[in-house]
């Protein structure tokens, strides 16, 4: 009789072998998987690199134009607001070459920057309304008018206008020097205002119009209190633009009574330009 051991040979030399094969057919699939991965990688890293160049020559184009811009933008409004003043009123967030470059540019259209107005956080914040609003109402001056039940935003922006802007029709002052220097004086000691470099907050004389800076993040929507804030300082003088957040323009440009323009940011030398350009439509 046969030893069994003998006939179990040919049959473990089989699995071995079908075993080995196994594992080599894994390792070329494996190492087939691996070179396509590779190649992905590296395709879209070549897709990475190319999107990459793509955007940095954007933004090179982009900041080539806002230069060009920059240098013609005085030359395009040059004689746009000659003889007409304006008064400059801007939030905490609104950086100072901004504000520079903002009153430079109104300058050069022949306009006289009367003076330059600057809010605190309390003033554009939720958290100081009801100070805010007794503040509006203490302060009126005699004559003066201030919307009936209006939010913080209406009823600063109709105190400030009267006090800052010129009455439209007449050209006159709506409050006495004194009104108008208790007014800001006392929204600055409520820590509402701040002192502007070289001058006090309520050193300002009154003007035509009107510019509100706003520098909060691109692409955000001006709070509705900064709208209806301007909407109040256009309806008070000859008019108001808001430069800012948002998207520019608003359905009511040049209809009296609505609110008012609103244009890029004057962080760029394209919302200056629109803002200077938009004053001189809103002012007729």
């Amino acid at each position: 009789m046969r030893s069994p051991r003998w006939g179990l040979v040919p049959v473990a030399a089989v699995v071995l072998a079908f075993a080995a094969g196994l594992g080599i057919g894994a390792t070329a699939l494996h190492g087939s998987a691996l070179s396509s991965l590779a190649a992905d990688r590296d395709s879209l890293a070549d897709r990475i690199r190319l999107v990459s160049a793509e955007r940095d020559a954007v933004r090179e184009r982009v900041a080539e134009l806002r230069r060009t811009m920059t240098e013609v933008a005085p030359s395009v409004v040059d004689g746009t607001l000659a003889g007409r003043t304006v008064v400059l009123v801007d939030t905490p967030d609104v950086a100072e070459p901004a504000r520079t470059a903002m009153r430079d540019l109104l300058e050069a259209a022949g306009s006289t920057v009367t003076g330059e107005v600057r809010l605190t956080s309390d003033f554009t914040g939720i958290g100081q309304t009801d100070q805010l609003r007794d503040l509006a109402t203490t302060l009126q001056p005699a004559g003066v008018r201030l919307p009936v039940g209006g939010e913080p935003g209406s009823l600063a922006g109709a105190l400030l206008g009267s006090v800052l802007l010129l009455d439209a029709p007449s050209g006159q002052e709506q409050a006495t020097e004194q009104e108008r220097r208790d007014v800001l004086a006392a929204l600055r000691h409520a820590g509402f205002l701040t002192d502007r470099p070289g001058g006090s907050a309520d050193a300002v004389e009154p003007a035509e119009l009107a510019v509100v800076l706003a520098g909060a993040e691109p692409g955000a929507e001006p709070t509705r209190w900064l709208s209806r804030f301007a909407e109040q300082l256009d309806r008070a003088g000859g008019g108001a633009v808001l430069a800012g957040p948002g998207s520019p323009g608003s359905p009511g440009d040049g209809e009296p009574g609505a609110e008012p323009p609103r244009v890029a940011s004057a962080a760029t030398p394209e919302g200056r330009l629109s803002a200077v350009l938009a004053l001189r439509q809103r002012s007729g």
